[in-house]
């Protein structure tokens, strides 16, 4: 297995994002970055394909996952300020669906509007335990 930070196919994707987001790491035509929409009201969402076993920790609905077969734990974090993270689940909502021709789908989204003239960031992160 190459090393998480390799970027096999040169797409600017390392090789445990590759992983965490079931694209094709051999493959710079393959891109499974999470999708990001905003509605008319502001609120915003993430989505991605992860691996098919990947599970939210203890049942929590606040943006922590984990993938056994790939040991993955993928963390969805919201910011007013990019400085202070929170994965707060009156904040975050975060739910795994399993889409016909797709596999394990994340949707992770703001559990109300931002509001006018506020600012707010979600992030993902992937880490491989060892």
């Amino acid at each position: 297995m190459p090393l998480d930070v390799t970027d096999l196919d040169g797409d600017g994707v390392i090789y445990v994002l590759e992983d965490a987001f079931q694209s094709n790491p051999n493959s710079a035509a393959s891109r499974g970055l999470p999708g990001f929409t905003i509605s008319s009201g502001g609120t915003m969402a993430l989505n991605f394909k992860v691996p098919s076993d990947t599970q939210k920790v203890n049942g929590t609905e606040n943006g922590t996952l984990f993938s056994f077969s790939e040991n993955l734990v993928i963390n969805i974090q919201l910011s007013d300020d990019l400085k202070t993270w929170t994965q707060n689940s009156a904040l975050l909502k975060t739910d795994l669906f399993n889409i016909a021709g797709q596999g394990r789908v994340v949707v992770a989204a703001q559990a109300n509007d931002i509001g006018s003239g506020a600012k707010r960031y979600m992030r993902v992160g992937v880490i491989r335990e060892r």
